[in-house]
This record gives structure tokens, C-alpha cells and sequence, in this order.
């Protein structure tokens, strides 16, 4: 009986430092894990800044592009504007040269009279 005890409180000892090696060998799965988890994060967190970033930078020249858009159609207007005031004196030009041509007419006739 005493040597069966013995034989047990040996296999008990070395179950403890099968356990305790196995205990340490997870420690240090646990510390790898760790720092993995703390490299994911932290290239996580530069990949969200990089894009922020980029997001940024997009919008900045979106919004310089949405204002070069603008000038062009407030010169495209401003052009139009232009032309349209043109025309108006092109018509009143050609109506006075035709009444000048009349009037023209009319003196010719009345001097020839």
C-alpha cells in the first residue's frame, strides 16, 4: 500500500510538471497572441489614418475642382450674357442701317424730284 502511494505521489509529480510545462507553454501562446493582437491593432489603426488621410485629401480636391467648375460656368454665363447683349445691338444696328437706307432712299427720291 505504501509503495502504491509512492508510485502514485510519483506519477502526481510528474503530472505537475507536465501541467506546469504545459502551463508555461500557454503563457507563451498567450504573450505571442498578445502581441499579435497589438501589431493587428496597431497597423488596424494606421490603415484607418492612412484612409482618413486619403479621404481628406479626395475632398480637397473635390472641393478645388467643384470651385474651378464653378468659374468656368460663371465665365460660361457671363459669356452668354455678353452675347446676348451683342446680338441685341447687332439687331439695333442692322434696323438703324435699314432706316438709314430708307431715309437714304427717300432724300434720293426727293432730290432727283
Amino acid at each position: 500500500c505504501l509503495k502504491d502511494l509512492e508510485m502514485r505521489i510519483e506519477q502526481l509529480k510528474e503530472n505537475e510538471h507536465v501541467l506546469q510545462h504545459d502551463k508555461e507553454m500557454l503563457l507563451k501562446e498567450k504573450d505571442l497572441i498578445e502581441q499579435e493582437s497589438k501589431r493587428f491593432n496597431q497597423r488596424h489603426d494606421e490603415m484607418i489614418l492612412a484612409f482618413a488621410n486619403e479621404k481628406d485629401d479626395l475632398e480637397e480636391a473635390y472641393q478645388a475642382q467643384l470651385q474651378l467648375l464653378q468659374q468656368k460656368l460663371n465665365t460660361a454665363q457671363e459669356k452668354d450674357l455678353e452675347n446676348s447683349k451683342l446680338k441685341s445691338l447687332v439687331n439695333l444696328l442692322e434696323e438703324n442701317a435699314e432706316q438709314a437706307d430708307s431715309l437714304i432712299t427717300t432724300l434720293e427720291h426727293t432730290i432727283n424730284s
